[in-house]
């Protein structure tokens, strides 16, 4: 492990607490250049909050304990880092709203993402990312043109 990787001190007893894993995952993917994931996070300059960094116990009381196992903890802000009031349990559904990939759209003085507009006209998202990405379609265009079915 890097030398820059700090090491926890303290003996809390909670390693069995699935947030305790998650932890070490934030810690890896943001510290370990080694980490697979490191790519996406630590070296695009995400980072976690040095009293996160080398305690569990004050990670955990900040972000609380996973009130269901089908949450993960998920940054609010995709620009700062894994800190106190950036964080929170969220579905995977609410977290893929939350990418930086997301592409966002206006549609008739509304904002909203591909995905969202694509349900709302009751359209297939692939074929509304396919007109607008591209074949270079207005959002307009790219919603009123009917499907073309193929027999």
């Amino acid at each position: 492990m890097p030398t820059n990787y700090p090491k926890t001190q303290e003996r809390h007893g909670l390693r069995d607490l699935p947030e305790y894993e998650i932890w070490l995952q934030i810690k890896q993917r943001c510290l370990n250049p080694k980490n697979k994931r490191y790519v996406y996070y630590g070296a695009r300059g995400v980072t976690i909050c040095a009293e996160w960094q080398v305690s569990f116990q004050t990670f955990l009381t900040h972000v609380g304990r996973r009130p269901h196992k089908k949450l993960w903890l998920d940054r609010l802000d995709n620009s700062k880092g894994y800190e106190p009031g950036n964080v929170e349990w969220r579905t995977i559904k609410e977290q893929q709203r939350n990418k930086r990939n997301n592409l966002w759209l206006e549609y008739r003085g509304e904002t909203l993402l591909l995905v969202d507009l694509a349900e709302r006209v009751g359209m297939d998202r692939r074929l509304l990312r396919q007109r607008i990405i591209d074949n270079g379609w207005s959002v307009e265009k790219a919603v009123s043109k009917p499907s073309q079915r193929r027999s």
